[in-house]
């Protein structure tokens, strides 16, 4: 089942066994992951990141405007610092996308991803060590995305009784 669009986000989700949801994961046509991922992970952390989108939570004024690379740059030059914008922006899931550093923003109905792989050995053939993605989508089109994730994902959870 394919949930989402590739050229900017989606999930296919091709088998469930023992808590595992077997995914791939793509950003702006680019292949994230394809490990799979224990669903009760996954859901919870799709549901926090879907309800901070509701509430503007990835919204922020002294962002907007910025390249890909002065977005990462800015974000996480700010990383040590009191400034909470690294894990503000940050999206976390799960341990299937530690190597990358993935960063929402919302600016006026448009939320864009920004990405690149941090961790030199585990790069994959699709992604170059270090360069910085970028892909754009109407916000309504992301939480609609999610909001079906979820639901898939709550449905498989349901069916397994986990």
């Amino acid at each position: 089942m394919i949930i989402g669009n590739r050229e900017t986000i989606s999930f296919e989700l091709s088998g469930f066994t023992g808590g595992l949801l077997n995914v791939n994961f793509y950003l702006g046509n680019r292949l994230v992951t394809d490990e799979p991922a224990h669903a009760p992970t996954y859901s919870y952390s799709f549901q926090k990141n879907l309800a901070r989108l509701r509430i503007g939570d990835f919204k922020n004024q002294r962002l907007n405007g910025l390249t890909p690379i002065q977005l990462v740059r800015t974000i996480e030059t700010e990383r040590n610092s009191n400034e909470p914008q690294f894990f503000k922006h940050l999206l976390q899931i799960d341990e299937t996308i530690d190597q990358f550093q993935i960063y929402l923003l919302e600016t006026n109905g448009l939320t864009s991803f920004t990405w690149y792989n941090s961790n030199e050995r585990a790069f994959n053939s699709e992604e170059d060590y270090n360069k910085i993605y970028s892909t754009e989508l109407s916000t309504s089109e992301l939480t609609s995305t999610l909001e079906r994730l979820n639901s898939e994902l709550e449905k498989e959870l349901a069916n397994t009784g986990l």
